[in-house]
């Protein structure tokens, strides 16, 4: 996938614009095309192109003949308007300069690349990947430890073993300078103060040989003295001086200075001191971008950041910080995990007795070690670990202060089975204190731990006392364990937070990159493991794309940017019709599989064209309001060549599929398709759901026990189900949704109580769901029906053309709708339209028994009910509907309350507050006891 830089004025240290130059290197020295667009816009030639132009000028040449050892002879040698070059020289950056000669005056036009530019350019692009294999091991990025160290005697303050100190008299200091921190360094006196920071070369994890250390002077007081100045000095075992480089700041104000000190670590040393210090109080310093590393290269990088921690006596606290959550040079592909079982799903063989516990926090799987010891039972082969050096990390979630210790042991031995004492070569420890108490993600790690040359195998071994949580297990090759994830509590073992592709024609042994999608759902999930971003491309997708979530995952699933995305389900009948005998519309096919839930269609001719009266915005511009004609159910063979509409009937004795021919002719060679099955569902506890602008037809999309869910714009059409998009125990939001022709709701919810509650209790817990702006027309039953314990808020929409109702709360539900339409429901489908039962919004049937003075209740604010039986409605028993500012118009009843079943303890109640009407047959009727209240305000004078 291409990165995009930033545009931020040259020098940019963004890692980001580093990562898009790495490619542009390579456009320019390898690619075809003729020039390329660097990250500000700006275009060049590439060496593809550079070497056109000049073999255009060399084909105009006898380069025998026009090859002049200077300028002042190349003109003496041509005449007007002829080209000649000059070499250049061994070493240069050019091999040859190309001129015109314009009257006896040397016009330079083109330069051909020299040897010296080719070196110099590998020497860059080699040494970027220096930049990826070690990162900054600078930990104190924020320079909370430097600056709140104390003032006298060393006091370790990091993981790594180091030790932050500074004068009495240093007043040290974080800064902001645009938006990042910054450390700044004075003097409260007119003597010397510094700063500075020790820690072995282990702790740093840096070996002998080549180093760097640097850092951005971003302000600095003008006529530096001789103590302005910045020291590195190098300690053997022994607490001896190597050798020390120092750097003086430079003598004039400057910003953005950078300072690149070049270190050879000597091969006995043991420890480095960096130092920084100001001659009095008339001096001072602000800089930033402290990097310590291996290597030359001085391109600045993020710190490497694995934990830091502040000085509380007597403990040591560990701040919370997430190195896995920082952009950072992401060394699995290099150095991938050989610890398998990453999520933790089988314990009993990776780990020995006393085996630690499984557990799952914020959807992440840990091992729970309570005082015990456990080890990594399978040897690790040296022939797994592809580098010289070895790498081991976790994070640690949680370890709770007082006498809990914790240590990781990492064993070399010269045998392949990597079990007996006598064939250990060496071992590495890292020990946790007993007081030290860990909160949040923290990251202890051996970095580079150098591999033996007789080593055949390793072997790990974790002990932990207390109550303490790990995750993130890694084993590893290569300088550095940092920036890897492991598997969260999934089945798979992907890394996790990550975005892969799919297409209709990827595969799954792809890389899941844009360039090289995936084909199936279940891949992708793979490759994810606990979370991450699928995306799908443009395309018609099959059942092997559909949207399962297995447990403890959290999902973004969404269409790559302005392509139509249609996930297809259902079964297809093209061919194997024969006309009924007997009949004159009626045709039949051999169908053995089950029989439609309610609608089979007619795939690809449209059904329901819209009039211009009946425009409205959410039908988005289309001539019909279904893409694919429906055929509708009847009761008996009999009555099916009669029926007013396509039809169908099943017998399923005979196994016989019969329909009546939508388009009056043959319904062979046409596709029809009975809807099965749901393109989004999940399983097991945990899941979290986003899905943006995704289509499904022939399915339904069922969010029953997701823990959330988000829907944008999305796309709905004939679910065989309870509704095209069912909720269920959840609480989500919905954003521009249309679910249409669906076998019967078009949405719907249910939160099924399981716990009576007495007059005054608390409820139970209620499912909730927000909506904005969902067009649901076209649909067997309702358009949208929430039921039992749902709260729901209902904002805007259209709901039209819904065998029964428009909106209706049910069962106890409690819904609020503001400024929705509700339109010619109830006309098609033939569901009872009596007393009321057909309407606009309204509230039906008493809540669940055992709720005590629970109501069904719904409450109207500025919406339209249009021409349909009922314009609002409660129906039922403790059915409650309550209208502010809303309108009827063309109704048979505007206002009905029936109080069907119920007795005068339980009335149903319509509260009417300046409601108008226009046009209806009946303004309004009360039944059975039902109450309707009319509230009409007056204008305030």
């Amino acid at each position: 996938m291409a990165t995009t830089p930033t545009q931020n004025p040259v020098p940019s240290e963004a890692p980001q614009d580093l990562k898009f130059n790495i490619g542009k290197i390579d456009q320019f020295t390898t690619g075809s095309a003729k020039r390329y667009i660097d990250r500000l816009g700006g275009e060049h030639r590439t060496i593809a192109g550079i070497n056109d132009e000049i073999d255009d000028i060399v084909a105009s040449l006898d380069t025998a003949s026009f090859t002049f050892d200077s300028i002042a002879s190349g003109l003496t040698g041509t005449t007007d308007k002829q080209y000649f070059r000059v070499p250049q020289g061994s070493g240069s950056d050019y091999s040859f300069i190309y001129y015109r000669n314009a009257n006896g005056t040397a016009i330079d036009v083109a330069e051909a690349v020299g040897k010296a530019a080719f070196d110099k350019l590998k020497s860059d692009t080699d040494g970027l990947g220096e930049i990826f294999r070690t990162p900054n091991k600078w930990y104190d990025d924020n320079y909370a430890l430097i600056t709140t160290a104390p003032a006298s005697g060393r006091t370790q303050l990091d993981i790594a073993g180091g030790f932050y100190n500074k004068s009495a008299n240093a007043l040290s200091t974080v800064v902001s300078v645009t938006d990042r921190p910054a450390l700044s360094l004075a003097s409260k006196d007119a003597n010397l103060a510094f700063i500075q920071y020790q820690i072995t070369l282990g702790g740093l994890g840096i070996n002998p040989g080549q180093a760097l250390f640097s850092f951005r002077i971003l302000s600095l007081t003008p006529n530096s003295r001789q103590n302005d100045r910045s020291i590195v000095i190098q300690l053997d075992a022994s607490g001896q001086e190597i050798s020390r480089t120092e750097t003086r700041y430079p003598l004039t104000a400057v910003t953005g200075y950078q300072v690149n000190v070049p270190l050879d670590i000597a091969a006995n040393c043991d420890s480095v001191i960096v130092y920084w210090s100001v001659s009095d109080s008339a001096h001072s310093v602000t800089l930033d971008n402290i990097m310590l590393c291996q290597g030359r290269l001085a391109y600045y990088r993020p710190p490497y950041r694995r934990v830091v921690f502040d000085y509380t006596s007597p403990f040591i606290t560990a701040s919370v910080q997430n190195s896995r959550s920082r952009q950072g040079w992401l060394l699995e592909r290099i150095f991938p995990n050989v610890y398998t079982d990453e999520a933790f799903n089988d314990i009993n063989t990776f780990w020995t007795a006393p085996v630690p516990t499984r557990v799952v926090t914020s959807d992440v799987a840990s091992l729970k070690f309570v005082d015990a010891v456990g080890y990594f039972t399978r040897s690790i082969l040296r022939t797994e670990i592809d580098a010289g050096t070895i790498s081991v990390s976790a994070n640690i979630k949680s370890k709770t202060a007082g006498t809990q210790q914790l240590r990781i042991l990492l064993i070399q031995y010269k045998t392949i089975d990597g079990s007996s004492a006598a064939n250990e070569l060496a071992r590495s420890t890292l020990s946790f204190p007993a007081g030290m108490l860990i909160k949040s993600d923290t990251e202890i790690s051996f970095d580079g731990v150098v591999i033996d040359p007789a080593a055949k195998s390793f072997r790990i071994y974790i002990a932990g006392s207390g109550d303490i949580l790990m995750s993130n297990f890694f084993i590893g090759g290569g300088p550095s364990s940092a920036f890897r994830h492991g598997a969260a509590a999934g089945t798979s073992s992907g890394s996790g937070y990550g975005t892969v592709y799919l297409s209709p024609t990827g595969s799954d042994t792809a890389t899941g990159k844009q360039d090289a999608p995936l084909r199936t759902f279940a891949a992708a999930a793979a490759k994810l493991g606990s979370a991450g971003k699928v995306v799908y491309l443009a395309g018609d997708y099959g059942d092997d794309a559909v949207i399962r979530l297995t447990g403890n995952q959290t999902y973004t699933a969404e269409a790559a940017p302005m392509a139509r995305v249609r996930i297809i389900r259902g079964n297809r009948i093209t061919a194997g019709w024969t006309k009924t005998a007997g009949t004159t519309k009626t045709w039949q096919v051999p169908w053995t599989g089950s029989a439609p839930y309610r609608f089979m269609f007619l795939d690809g001719v449209p059904e329901g064209e819209i009039s211009p009266a009946e425009r409205h915005p959410l039908q988005r511009g289309r001539t019909h309001r279904l893409p694919s004609t429906r055929l509708w159910p009847v009761a008996s063979l009999s009555v099916l060549d009669q029926a007013q509409k396509p039809s169908w009937f099943y017998d399923a004795t005979a196994k016989l599929l019969y329909i009546t021919e939508p388009a009056s002719g043959t319904p062979e060679g046409k596709t029809y398709v009975i809807p099965d099955g749901s393109f989004v569902s999940c399983t097991g506890t945990g899941n979290s759901l986003t899905l943006n602008h995704i289509e499904g037809w022939y399915c339904y999309a069922s969010l029953i026990g997701f823990d959330s869910y988000e829907l944008n714009d999305c796309y709905v059409l004939g679910g065989a189900a309870e509704g095209g998009i069912m909720a269920g125990s959840t609480r989500g939001i919905r954003r521009n949704c249309e679910v249409a022709a669906s076998g019967n709701d078009g949405a719907n919810s249910h939160n099924s109580l399981t716990v009576a509650r007495s007059v005054g209790a608390v409820p139970p817990v209620q499912s909730v769901a927000m909506i904005f702006d969902e067009y649901c027309h076209d649909n067997y039953d309702d358009g949208y029906s929430p039921h039992e314990r749902c709260y729901e808020w209902v904002h805007g929409g259209l709901y039209e053309y819904n065998g029964a109702n428009g909106i209706v709360a049910a069962l106890g539900a409690k819904v609020s709708v503001f400024n929705a339409h509700a339109r010619k429901n109830g006309l098609l489908q033939p569901v009872a339209a009596v007393n009321g039962k057909s309407f606009g919004f309204g509230a039906v049937l008493a809540p669940v028994e055992g709720e005590g003075t629970g109501y069904t209740e719904i409450t109207c604010h500025g919406c339209q009910s249009e021409n349909q039986n009922g314009g609002f409605s409660a129906f039922g028993p403790s059915c409650i509907v309550r209208l502010v500012n809303c309108e009827t118009v063309g109704t048979q009843t505007a206002l009905t309350s029936v109080n069907s079943g119920g007795t005068v303890d339980t009335p149903s109640y319509l509260i009417s507050q300046n409601t108008r009407d226009s046009g209806s047959v009946q303004v309004k009727t009360a039944q059975n006891g039902g109450v309707i209240t009319v509230k009409n305000s007056a204008v305030i004078a």
